[in-house]
């Protein structure tokens, strides 16, 4: 069945070896989470087996490799329902995951940091010094 799959990935969706690759992890943990290495009745599935695997696995994983995850399974449930072996849009059922851009970045600036900013602050005798100070500090107060 994954050599079926994989197969489809490449020719009907000319997806790259690169992501087939990623992809195939993916699949053969939730066939073996769900049916062990016996015969696979992909019939027999249904939208909790789905959701104690990606609760399962998201836990282990960091989160561009739950985005992978949950995106190879979409395509694999999605190719199942394509062939007949599944009624039931199982692939609406794989959870989103959350991928904020820039969620690395530091939530504050350290104390001392803080401070060292608003002493480099321009000279505040002047209108654009006392702009540029009170913004910064404006900024520093309210966590920004």
């Amino acid at each position: 069945m994954l050599r079926e799959y994989d197969l489809c990935l490449q020719k009907e969706r000319s997806l790259s070896p690169a992501t087939r690759i990623g992809y195939a992890p993916f699949v053969g943990q939730f066939l073996v989470s769900r049916f062990g290495r016996g015969r696979v009745d992909l019939s027999r599935l249904n939208a909790l087996d789905v959701l104690k695997f990606v609760r399962r696995r998201a836990g282990q994983l960091k989160n561009k490799r739950v985005l992978l995850m949950t995106t190879a399974l979409r395509s694999f449930l999605r190719f199942a329902r394509y062939r007949g072996d599944l009624t039931l849009n199982l692939a609406a059922r794989v959870l989103s995951v959350a991928s904020w851009s820039l969620s690395t970045l530091p939530k504050a600036s350290p104390p001392d940091r803080v401070d060292q900013v608003l002493a480099e602050a321009r000279k505040r005798s002047s209108a654009v010094g006392r702009r540029d100070y009170a913004i910064l500090l404006l900024l520093a107060r309210l966590g920004l």
